[in-house]
């Protein structure tokens, strides 16, 4: 984790070793908490790193949600970053990802970005195979990521 004196921005850099073998896999995430944020269930994507997406939980603007998947149901492609808001006490928290990856907000201020995932069984999602990328010696890969998370007021960004 860094921290700079003359940026507001936090840095924390997390390495995985390779996920070990398991009868069906492992999905490890990495998340981020801002505590007593009333982010009224919406959050906020980047779309191809051009524009930011809202994003509701458990909601689709098209069609009646209606699922048993929290998790899976509420992940979005994440490029750049995802924001989240609390209108009310004008603040919001952003956090940065060097990479693509899957991620969302649940429990109104936990942010969850899929760090790494290492299935043996095909997820029946659309790829008709397991997933499992070997390394050396047929472990899993290493993962090393960076993240940037800020928290701020709207009157700083104003500024």
């Amino acid at each position: 984790m860094r921290a700079f004196a003359k940026n507001p921005a936090i840095e924390v850099e997390v390495r995985l070793d390779p996920i070990p073998a398991t009868a069906t896999g492992t999905e490890v995430t990495v998340n981020f908490f801002a505590y007593n944020m009333d982010t009224n269930d919406t959050f906020y994507t980047d779309s191809s790193a051009m524009e930011m997406q809202k994003r509701q939980l458990n909601y689709r603007q098209d069609w009646n949600l209606s699922t048993h998947q929290n998790v899976s149901s509420n992940y979005y492609p994440i490029n750049q970053a995802i924001v989240i808001q609390d209108e009310a006490k004008q603040l919001a928290f952003v956090v940065t990802n060097d990479r693509s990856q899957g991620g969302g907000v649940f429990d109104n201020s936990r942010v969850e970005l899929m760090h790494n995932r290492r299935l043996f069984l095909d997820d029946e999602r659309g790829v008709d195979e397991p997933l499992s990328e070997n390394g050396t010696y047929g472990n899993g890969i290493t993962i090393q990521a960076t993240y940037t998370c800020l928290l701020y007021t709207s009157d700083a960004a104003d500024e």
